[in-house]
């Protein structure tokens, strides 16, 4: 008994369960976002906590984890999104936004959520990764060169241009 509680992996998967009970909620936000199907978000996001745990190791800068975690399950999103378009087609989410008992406070109507999401998924995927990460995983620039491994000024350059056709597209939406 008193070995399980002096064992330092079980240590380790303690303090992993709080990050993983910290970061869970807002990086599957993020990752519906690019999927649009909650299924295939929820795989995503586990697959990539299991990856985060067995690799944590690799994270040289343990204050990163949250752009870490999400990049990873970003990335498992798009694999999996690859895999599911040989076979079959995306269905689309009408509850994008709203995850979990989670809400975006910015976006009050289901409207705007809606057009938002039509919006979001005209983007090149750069482009809507770059927002992602800078608006709902609320990342620094910093942040976002590090792990996008840009410089700052080309992830600036990046988000003004992203953000200029995402303007766009709506301003057309409401002409």
């Amino acid at each position: 008994m008193g070995l399980f509680h002096s064992n330092p992996d079980s240590e380790l998967i303690e303090a992993y369960e709080v990050l993983y009970q910290q970061n869970y909620a807002r990086v599957y936000r993020v990752v519906l976002t690019l999927a649009r199907d909650p299924e295939l978000t929820l795989d995503a996001v586990q697959q990539a906590f299991l990856k985060g745990f067995l690799s944590l190791h690799s994270l040289k800068d343990k204050a990163k984890f949250r752009a870490w975690i999400t990049v990873i399950a970003l990335n498992e999103a798009r694999a999996l999104l690859r895999e599911q378009s040989r076979h079959k087609v995306i269905p689309f989410s009408e509850d994008l936004f709203q995850t979990q008992g989670v809400q975006d406070q910015a976006i009050t109507t289901l409207e705007e959520k809606d057009e938002l999401n039509q919006v979001l998924g005209r983007l090149k995927p750069h482009e809507s990764q770059i927002i992602m990460l800078r608006y709902y995983s609320e990342l620094s620039i910093e942040e976002i060169a590090e792990v996008l491994k840009l410089s700052m000024t080309s992830v600036k350059s990046r988000l003004y241009r992203a953000r200029l056709k995402l303007k766009s597209l709506l301003k057309r939406r409401e002409d």
